[in-house]
C-alpha cells in the first residue's frame, strides 16, 4: 500500500467491494509510550478467522506512522 491517506483508503474501499461482510474485531489495544498496539480477531465470509496485531505510533502531528502488523 502506497504511503498516504488516498491509498489507505482506496485499499479499504477495494477489500470492502472484492470481500463484502469481512470485518475485524477488536479485542484488546495496548499503550506504552507512543507505541499503540491493537489485538484483533478478524473474520472473512466463507474462510477460517485468524486473529491480527498491528502496531504503530503518532508523529508529532497526530498521524498514524510506522505501521507494523501481523497475521
Amino acid at each position: 500500500m502506497a504511503d498516504c491517506k488516498e491509498a489507505f483508503i482506496a485499499y479499504f474501499t477495494h477489500m470492502a467491494a472484492e470481500y463484502p461482510g469481512k470485518r475485524a474485531e477488536f479485542k484488546r489495544a495496548l499503550v506504552e509510550g507512543n507505541l499503540v498496539g491493537l489485538y484483533c480477531q478478524q473474520v472473512w465470509p466463507g474462510l477460517p478467522g485468524y486473529a491480527g496485531i498491528d502496531i504503530f505510533h503518532p508523529n508529532d502531528k497526530g498521524k498514524i506512522v510506522g505501521p507494523w502488523d501481523v497475521l
